[in-house]
């Protein structure tokens, strides 16, 4: 069966389309033609998450995936998460795969305000004097969780809603991914648990946003530059990165060239080499290794890398330097806050976006 909108069914949805999930992201023209056919699978129905920032956040099906821990996986560019990003199945791309909290997907049911009901949602149903909160038992029928049954949903019931079951939820969450932790509103069913008012006052706490019992302090990321000297941006435990170029001497023997103007001589802490192959031709020949290093450096989003400026060491005339500058474009488009370059590439990278879009 095609349609199971509960998580199982979804995580098997997941499953079985995973590699149109991955093409569609490695082929942008592809995803443009033949996105509708995943958005379908879900009948177009959004999904609800809880993003690394604490937010109720929405997407649909293509945008995601889950792990083997059953965490749901945003696929996406967009550069607040990019410091969430964690490794998985588009590590060749700078797309960010980002771990989030799955919280329930839109059951096309209103409730008495017209407000959208999600699974997750924790409502009344008026008619019967029921409140739980709402799941699919069956894989297209939502209903309201009970002490071993389902008071399932249909035509002419009246619900309420109260809040969500993401209240005192632990960050764990975003690592290992368990349904059954949501389950509190069903005390309310057993002897001596939760009253259903309990259960109310404390699904509205969830209403607009998750409430996390061990909290959730998170800042959103910026990129970072350096404008004087290297020293500002050398931190400790950061990886100091350079451009490095083959150049043997003149008997044959291996040699190799260095081109870092500004590398502290008393540094003795990691570094990362960029290697050109060609670097007389550096106009040619660079991009593809600075594209390399910087999808290297995306994922590994746990170290900061800080490039040395190699102008110098490149005899890079004035009139080349937009040029290079625009060869990090990626790093400004998807945000990638774990590499620090020197100020000058932003600047030009900044200047080539305001020309002309004033």
């Amino acid at each position: 069966m095609e349609n199971d909108f509960s998580y199982e069914g979804i995580r098997r949805l997941c499953y079985r389309h995973r590699n149109e999930i991955i093409e569609i992201h490695e082929r942008p023209h592809h995803f443009i033609l033949n996105f509708d056919n995943l958005y379908l699978k879900l009948e177009g129905r959004e999904v609800r998450y809880i993003d690394p920032l604490g937010r109720y956040k929405f997407t649909r099906f293509g945008h995601f995936y889950f792990d083997d821990n059953g965490v749901m996986m945003l696929i996406t560019d967009d550069e607040e998460y990019t410091r969430f990003h964690r490794p998985g199945i588009l590590s060749h791309t700078l797309w960010s795969t980002v771990s989030v909290i799955y919280a329930g997907i839109d059951t096309r049911i209103l409730d008495n305000q017209n407000r959208p009901i999600f699974t997750g949602d924790i409502v009344t149903d008026l008619d019967n004097h029921v409140t739980s909160y709402v799941r699919y038992f069956h894989p297209t029928i939502p209903g309201l969780a009970g002490d071993n049954c389902e008071s399932q949903y249909r035509p002419g019931l009246t619900w309420h809603k109260e809040g969500s079951v993401f209240s005192g939820i632990s960050r764990k969450q975003f690592e290992h991914f368990d349904l059954y932790a949501f389950d509190w509103p069903r005390n309310s069913f057993f002897q001596n648990g939760m009253s259903p008012e309990e259960v109310k006052e404390r699904a509205k706490t969830a209403m607009e946003e998750p409430v996390f019992a061990d909290g959730l302090t998170l800042t959103k990321p910026k990129r970072r530059i350096y404008t004087d000297t290297i020293n500002e941006a050398i931190q400790d435990g950061c990886v100091v990165a350079y451009f490095r170029g083959n150049s043997p001497f003149d008997d044959g023997t291996p040699g190799y060239v260095v081109f870092c103007d500004n590398l502290p001589q008393k540094y003795k802490g990691e570094c990362y080499e960029i290697m050109i192959n060609n670097w007389h031709n550096y106009l040619k020949t660079m991009e593809p290794v600075i594209k390399k290093f910087l999808l290297y450096a995306h994922n590994h989003p746990e170290t900061t890398f800080v490039l040395c400026d190699f102008v110098r060491g490149l005899e890079i005339p004035n009139d080349n330097l937009s040029t290079i500058a625009l060869m990090f474009q990626d790093w400004f488009s998807y945000n990638i806050p774990n590499v620090v370059l020197p100020g000058w590439i932003f600047w030009q990278i900044g200047l080539d976006e305001c020309v002309g879009k004033d």
